[in-house]
């Protein structure tokens, strides 16, 4: 048997034909390119945060006015935090666990305290403590979603009625109950009663 360039010879003459082992390339692999994985520090950048829960924000923001020496905003955020764990009380759960909207709740009944203070300090000629009252006002406000403007609890009061068309004085409560639903809540008190008041004499 002799061997040929790639092929073999037999004895009686034939020829076997055998690929070399030089002869036989394996076609490569396909390529895969790799995962790229972001490191922890570029990971901020795609990953969405959520929103900070405003118990933990009142927080953060008290610690924040401390340090800095914000005293009408120290005593307001120390006295908002007195009012919340009031409240947690009165539900029976820890301050901790409190909903943005829960928090809200509170903050409201804070504004509506200030804000009947104002008036009583205003009619006393107290200008000094209507001051202050406005200057803790602002802050409580901030925890509280954007108000509505005039015009827009007009037209929220206007739609109310348009299907109510046989209210009454006596449906005041009806009817403003109506409108706070109608502006999810973000509508003042006491505007929404000055219009309704307006609009059903």
């Amino acid at each position: 048997m002799s061997r040929l360039a790639g092929c073999v010879v037999g004895g009686s003459g034939a020829r076997y034909c055998i690929p070399e082992y030089s002869l036989l390339r394996a076609s490569p692999p396909p390529r895969i390119p790799p995962k790229r994985i972001h490191p922890p520090e570029m990971r901020k950048f795609f990953i969405p945060k959520k929103p900070m829960a405003l118990i933990t924000q009142i927080g953060d923001e008290l610690k924040a006015a401390m340090k800095a020496g914000e005293v009408v905003k120290r005593d307001t955020l120390r006295f908002f935090q007195s009012a919340l764990k009031n409240a947690a009380i009165e539900a029976r759960k820890p301050v901790a666990e409190f909903t943005d909207a829960e928090v809200e709740a509170v903050a409201k009944k804070l504004v509506k305290q200030r804000k009947d203070s104002i008036a009583q300090y205003q009619a006393a000629g107290r200008a000094d403590l209507v001051e202050k009252e406005r200057a803790e006002l602002v802050f409580i406000e901030a925890y509280l979603p954007a108000q509505l403007s005039r015009e827009a609890v007009e037209a929220a009061v206007e739609k109310v009625l348009a299907a109510m068309p046989d209210a009454t004085v006596k449906d005041m409560g009806r009817v403003m109950g109506a409108v706070m639903k109608e502006t999810v809540g973000a509508a003042d008190g006491n505007l929404v009663r000055e219009l309704v008041s307006a609009k059903l004499k």
